[in-house]
């Protein structure tokens, strides 16, 4: 366990309910959310790094809402200048802070390339500006499933997550009936759940763009899955962040996202990516998304009627005996 520390003790702010959205607040500073947070009379108690035991962490931000809610923000996934973005130890300091502040309610949003098969001016198919509530995802290879030098360093002991609802199912109504209600078919035109299209994310291991051969091989993929299962299935190019260790925390992941660019390579990709992102970036997403985020996170209840601790099963505790213990 090189490199872990695991005398290190959690220093900070606790909470039931956090965020830790990333890319649809990248059109705001960090700064600038904060002051839009305490425009709505939520107050400001913290904003803090903290130590965890892979090394110093991101930004913690905690708030109290005016009913004395508390509530944490961790600013981009808690990617940290100069470290890897989306790689495993960025991820293990961001959930070993929400583990250790208690967090039971967790939303995250995502943007990514949408890599539908179907006809690009469809009625039904995911194109870019819609709402997407995913169904499933693709891991990466740097997808961490495990929290080394906790008691969740092994993959199945003492629990074992079992993925086949990997995002609350009991949130992503919830998201997908506000967005419809409030956001469409302005600003996005159309919302997608589960129910409709079982769209799944591709986590991009590399840290860059998808490439024109895997953009084909997922076209074909999941046309050819929709054909075998008779129901449409689509693949979207973005990050999670891990459903596998929110589901092992017994945190709810609440998880939404929006398709801001055909994928590098699909058909119908007729202007640059980059002009589609920042576009989305910078005067759609960082408004409507921090908005709805913050009604949610001031009025959830921590869901009951979903399928998470069912699809957390613990493991007799005589297993946990059958291997070497660390001292």
């Amino acid at each position: 366990m090189a490199n872990i520390d695991t005398s290190v003790t959690y220093a900070g702010p606790r909470a039931d309910f956090a965020s830790l959205t990333g890319s649809p607040f990248w059109g705001l500073s960090i700064d600038e959310v904060v002051s839009r947070i305490k425009r709505r009379g939520w107050t400001h108690n913290s904003g803090a790094r903290i130590l965890t035991p892979y090394g110093m962490g991101p930004l913690v931000h905690h708030f109290t809402t005016p009913s004395g809610r508390d509530v944490i923000w961790i600013p981009a996934y808690g990617v940290i200048e100069g470290e890897k973005m989306f790689g495993p130890v960025q991820i293990h300091k961001a959930y070993w802070l929400l583990w250790q502040a208690g967090v039971r309610v967790l939303l995250i949003g995502g943007t990514s390339g949408t890599n539908d098969w179907r006809d690009p001016a469809g009625e039904a198919t995911v194109r870019p500006g819609d709402f997407i509530v995913p169904w499933s995802f693709y891991p990466d290879r740097d997808m961490p499933g495990t929290l080394p030098g906790t008691e969740m360093a092994t993959g199945y002991l003492p629990n074992f997550a079992f993925l086949k609802d990997p995002f609350c199912l009991t949130l992503g109504r919830i998201l997908a009936d506000k967005a419809r209600a409030e956001l469409a078919p302005h600003p996005f035109p159309r919302v997608h759940e589960p129910s409709q299209v079982k769209v799944s994310l591709r986590n991009p291991y590399l840290g860059t763009f998808e490439t024109e051969f895997e953009t084909a091989v997922w076209r074909t993929t999941t046309r050819l899955v929709s054909e075998d299962e008779a129901f449409p299935h689509v693949m979207i190019h973005g990050d999670c962040i891990s459903p596998v260790l929110a589901r092992r925390m017994g945190i709810h992941l609440g998880y939404y996202h929006i398709a801001v660019n055909w994928v590098e390579g699909h058909p119908a990709t007729q202007e640059a990516i980059t002009d589609t992102l920042d576009r989305l970036y910078l005067d759609v997403l960082p408004q409507v998304c921090l908005e709805m985020e913050l009604d949610l996170l001031a009025t959830l209840d921590v869901p009951v009627d979903c399928t998470c601790a069912e699809n957390l099963v613990e493991r007799p505790a005589i297993y946990m005996e059958a291997i070497t213990r660390a001292r």
